[in-house]
């Protein structure tokens, strides 16, 4: 879906979304948060929501927890004010004040929990480094937990877009 549908048919996010995979597979061999947000900054000027992806790469680094999620807010709240603040309004009035619906939403998030839950079966018999192992994890819990944000949303297009 994501190579077809995605990139194929919605230029702006298929660029992001590629821009945002570059900066995965950069960051998996040098490990740079600060590079990451470079890359994922340039995907956000794509698509905004590629800023999603910066916090669950960034928080499986190797390195110091505390300092690790210091550095990961200021780059959040730097990402929030600079791609998402001046959006936010619009965001919160179009897609949740008027109950937007997304027709297939309910498919591509499980399609989403359906890989989740591969992941968390078969990992170990992947052979992941710890790091990988962390990220995809987090990416993993973040499509379950928009599962549940499905149920919950009065708009099934705003968590079809994070999703």
């Amino acid at each position: 879906y994501m190579v077809i549908v995605v990139a194929m048919g919605y230029s702006r996010q298929g660029a992001a979304l590629g821009i945002a995979l570059a900066g995965l597979a950069d960051f998996l061999r040098r490990g740079s948060i600060l590079r990451l947000a470079a890359i994922i900054a340039f995907a956000a000027l794509f698509h905004s929501t590629a800023v999603v992806v910066f916090p669950l790469v960034a928080i499986a680094a190797n390195r110091a927890r505390f300092v690790n999620y210091l550095i990961v807010l200021s780059i959040g709240y730097l990402f929030y004010t600079l791609f998402i603040e001046r959006f936010i309004d619009t965001f919160i009035q179009t897609y949740i004040g008027s109950r937007y619906a997304s027709q297939g939403a309910a498919i591509r998030v499980a399609i989403n929990c359906i890989a989740a839950l591969v992941f968390f079966a078969a990992s170990r018999r992947i052979a992941f480094s710890p790091t990988e192992r962390a990220i995809w994890r987090n990416f993993a819990l973040a499509a379950l937990a928009l599962s549940v944000g499905l149920l919950v949303s009065t708009s099934s297009t705003a968590v079809d877009r994070l999703a």
